[in-house]
């Protein structure tokens, strides 16, 4: 009589219009262990690389313009140090001026340069990966351009040294300095400044770049005028102070 009562059951049960448990859909499931966290951290790392775009923008404004780098003291490219013992012999033979013309000619050169830049830095952000994001957004006010630098500066200075150069040399740079060079070799004070103008110049190029995106980084951080998107707005509306 067992077998009969199993047919009965079985019956009865289609009858009723019960069906048997399907297993549970995938999509209606709770998110698996890390997932959501994964989610959060790709969030986190797609605000991040928007807010250096937007910073690499203003930078950019900031910088390739008459002045960007000259009337800035803090990225104001320099006579090196290197040249001090040119310095000091031409200048009282009256080549101050000459002198004068080479700073502004590196600082022309590096703003020639800084409006050339943003398609090398946008590649380098697109490359950028994040192995904490939430430790960025959390860190300093300049924690993602921290990143930048780490990851990508030695190839963003290999890759703005040609366009360095092109502008060192439309700005006359070169002519400029060599001149200088010629007429301090046939001094008896004359020692080898051992200077590579072009690194010097792309190395300050790039130490400025890096200050300016700085400072727009944390402006975004921390000025909600300066977050014009709804991802800016919802990463540090919400997000904990730094360094907490």
């Amino acid at each position: 009589m067992r077998p009969l009562r199993i047919v009965v059951v079985i019956g009865l049960a289609l009858a009723t219009g019960c069906a048997p448990l399907a297993p549970a859909s995938r999509a209606g499931r709770p998110p698996a262990r890390g997932e959501s966290g994964r989610s959060s951290q790709a969030a986190i790392a797609a605000g991040l690389a928007e807010t250096l775009q937007v910073a690499a923008r203003r930078t950019v404004g900031r910088t390739a313009r008459d002045g960007g780098f000259r009337d800035h003291a803090r990225i104001r490219v320099r006579v090196p140090g290197e040249l001090d013992g040119m310095v000091a012999a031409l200048r009282p033979m009256g080549m101050g001026g000459p002198m004068n013309v080479l700073e502004l000619a590196m600082n022309r050169a590096a703003e020639r340069a800084a409006g050339q830049a943003l398609p090398v830095f946008d590649e380098a952000i697109a490359g950028l990966r994040f192995d904490d994001a939430a430790a960025v957004l959390k860190g300093p006010e300049d924690a993602a351009t921290r990143a930048l630098r780490a990851q990508a500066g030695a190839e963003l200075g290999r890759r703005l040294t040609p366009i360095v150069e092109e502008s060192m040399r439309q700005v006359g740079l070169l002519q400029a300095y060599d001149q200088l060079l010629e007429r301090y070799r046939g001094l008896p004070s004359y020692r080898d400044p051992g200077l590579d103008l072009l690194d010097y110049v792309t190395r300050s190029t790039l130490d400025g770049l890096f200050l300016i995106l700085a400072e727009e980084e944390r402006r975004i951080r921390s000025e909600p005028d300066a977050r014009r998107s709804e991802r800016l707005q919802r990463l540090f509306g919400s997000a904990p102070p730094a360094g907490t």
